[in-house]
This record gives structure tokens, sequence and C-alpha cells, in this order.
């Protein structure tokens, strides 16, 4: 790393290039191997630290990065592949890792918005879609900080996500599936409505639904186990990082989209369309495409952010780590 120290040192004062700690800084791993932090409380607190101050630099990446979900988001609107590929998702976990919670989902709100102005759609705008930026930045900060924690941390939470992935699917197609008063069968998150015996042809579409979620999370498992074992037998970090993407993206796609996608899709047709639908009669129909979607975004999302997540290191080290004097 020696050329690349004399070339920072040529551009700038040694003052200049002198760490300063900050809420980023406590988190990402410097390119020199700096020592991390092995409590989980001291990052949280450091992630909420002086949350709604910008420095220059964060303001200069955070207009960068809203510059970039533009295009993007853009692109995909009129090549008719935003149904598929969802770059808010994409952005606002880039928005939590680099900026932190109450920052990073300040920043996902209103490149949201930004999105759909100049998309046209800001007449579709609906306050529980607008919550999910925020909320997705929000959690990918809470989740790199926890994952950051110890290196033990990050072998046992991918388990546990991809565990309890499995389970909360488990439990909703096999305990919730009910039998509606018109006789017709569906999901229902209702106590009011209990679940009653079904058919077997009845269970069919749900169980096909259920073994294909788990068959993917199955494979999703042997990616993280595959990882750790590369992890262990070279001792590289950069299979860590690996590691972080992959449980990331699969942690806020099982959320977001597996199990509150169909509830926030219902709520919104209802609102935009005047529909009466209820999540009993509809969760499966809009759940299985969103699965079979997600399904093929996790690899890109995880390849994308893979390939991104070094330039991000390196930003957040040696300018974003910085405290300036001038911050707003």
């Amino acid at each position: 790393m020696w050329y690349y120290k004399f070339i920072m040192e040529g551009i700038y004062s040694s003052k200049e290039l002198k760490p300063v700690t900050n809420t980023t800084g406590l988190l990402i791993d410097s390119t020199e191997n700096k020592k991390e932090s092995n409590n989980f409380l001291t990052n949280i607190r450091a992630l909420f630290e002086k949350p709604f101050r910008f420095t220059v630099m964060e303001l200069a990446i955070s207009g960068l990065c809203i510059s970039l979900f533009l295009v993007t988001s853009t692109i995909l609107h009129f090549m008719g592949l935003s149904k598929i590929f969802k770059a808010e998702i994409l952005f606002c976990i880039l928005y939590g890792i680099v900026l932190g919670p109450i920052k990073g989902a300040f920043l996902g709100i209103i490149a949201d918005v930004l999105s759909l102005l100049l998309t046209g759609r800001i007449g579709l705008w609906y306050w529980t879609y607008q919550l999910v930026p925020g909320i997705i930045a929000f959690l990918s900060a809470i989740y790199f900080a926890l994952f950051k924690s110890s290196v033990i941390a990050r072998i046992v939470i991918p388990f546990v996500v991809i565990f309890s992935a499995m389970a909360i699917m488990i439990y909703i197609y096999t305990q919730r599936v009910v039998k509606l008063p018109n006789g017709d069968t569906g999901i229902s998150f209702s106590n009011s409505i209990k679940p009653r015996p079904l058919d077997r042809e009845t269970k069919y579409p749900y169980l096909i639904s259920l073994i294909g979620m788990i068959i993917y999370l199955f494979f999703s498992l042997i990616t993280v186990v595959a990882i750790i074992s590369f992890y262990v037998k070279s001792k590289n970090p950069k299979f860590l990082d690996y590691l972080l993407i992959f449980s990331i993206v699969t942690f806020i796609q099982v959320v977001y989209r597996w199990i509150f996608g169909p509830i926030l899709y219902i709520q919104y047709r209802n609102y935009i369309d005047n529909k009466n639908w209820s999540y009993a009669d509809k969760y499966l129909t809009f759940a299985i495409p969103i699965v079979v979607k997600s399904m093929i975004n996790i690899p890109i999302y995880t390849v994308v952010l893979s390939a991104i997540y070094p330039v991000i290191n390196l930003l957040c080290n040696k300018y974003i780590g910085e405290r300036n004097k001038v911050s707003y």
C-alpha cells in the first residue's frame, strides 16, 4: 500500500489525511485492516451520534447517490424493467451502510419522491410505500452494525436470517391458510378467522409455493456455508464482505418482499383503484410473483453490491470517516 499512500499524500496534506473517528468510521473496515469494534452497543451508539449532522463530504456523496439512483430508476422505468428490478432496494441498502439509519432513511425517502417526480408517477404516491425506503435503509444500518460487531456475529447472523425466514414461511403457509366464509381459500393474519382443515387438492398451491421457497432458502444456506468455508481456509476478509452483502440482501428481501410485499401491494391497490381486496383471498395471488422475482433479484443485487462495496469502503474510510469542520 506504499504507492497508494504516496499518491494520496501528493494530493492532500497530512493534516487532511489524518483520520478522525465518527459514525461511519466506527463501522467501516479500513483498507489497512483497522481494528474493529467488538461491541454491538458501541456501534449502535455511534450510529445515533449526531444523526442529523451531515458533513460536507456526506452531502456530496448523498448527492451523487441520489443522481445515480434517479438515472438508474429512470432507465429501468422506460425500459419496462422497473417491475422486475427495484433500484430503490439496492440504493437504500447503500444509504443505510454509508450514512447510518437516520440520514440513510432520510435520503431514501427523498430519493424515492424525486424518482416519482422524474418519471411522472407522483400521482401514484402512497404513504406506506413511501416509508419503505426509509425502513430498508434503517434496517440495513442496524444489520450492518450487528454484523460488524464480531467475527462470530458475521458467521452466525446469516444462519439466523435464513432459518428465521424458513420458519416464518412455514408458519404462514401451513398455519394461516383458512377457508373463507364464501367458501374460498386464502391466507389470513386475523385471529377472527380460525384455520380449518383443507382438502388435499386445496392445499396444493400453498404447498408448492412453500416448497419452492424452502428449496431456494436451502440453496441460500449452502451458499452461506460455502462462503464461510472459503473464509476459514483462506482467512481472506473479502469472503466476509461477500457474506455481509449476500445476507443483508436476503434479509431485506425476505422481510420487505416475501412477508410484507403482498400486504403493501393489496393496501396500495385498495387505495389507488378503490378496490376492496382482503389479505385472505389475495395474499397468495400476489405473493407468488413477488417471491419469484426476488429469487432472481437476490443474486443480481448481491453481485452488484459486492462489486461496488470496495469503492464504498474506500470512500467511507478516506472521506466520510473524516469529520470535517464544516457540517450542516
